[in-house]
């Protein structure tokens, strides 16, 4: 028999980095790409949501039509149109961001898309 745990759209994320994860940032845990609910020590465990509409930074000169794949690079700390080593699918963008823009407002959806495999790194 099934039993409910929790809802599925804020999860519990361990910060194993060695410096606190500001409230806001953009995180990666195993596949899924979250935004960080609250300043989250080195070492601590807090929570990241992994669904709804984010305003995330993108990398300059990247544009989005609606509805297109975004993916988070990890290492840089900005969106990417294309999926590559070290990129975490995001999810899609909710609306386009053109030419010069510096943000994306991206749906995250949880746990990759089937279209195109997370990268490791």
């Amino acid at each position: 028999m099934a039993r409910l745990i929790q809802k599925g759209d804020i999860l519990d994320w361990t910060n194993g980095d060695t410096s606190t994860v500001a409230a806001g940032t953009v995180v990666v845990a195993g596949t899924f790409v979250g935004v960080a609910q609250n300043d989250i020590p080195a070492g601590e465990l807090g929570a990241i949501a992994i669904t709804d509409v984010w305003e995330i930074p993108v990398n300059t000169g990247v544009t989005f039509t609606q509805g297109a794949p975004v993916y988070w690079n990890k290492g840089a700390g900005y969106a990417v149109a294309e999926g590559g080593s070290g990129t975490f699918y995001a999810g899609r963008a909710a609306y386009a961001a053109g030419e010069g823009s510096t943000t994306v407002k991206v749906r995250l959806e949880p746990g990759g898309d089937a279209g195109y495999a997370n990268a490791t790194g």
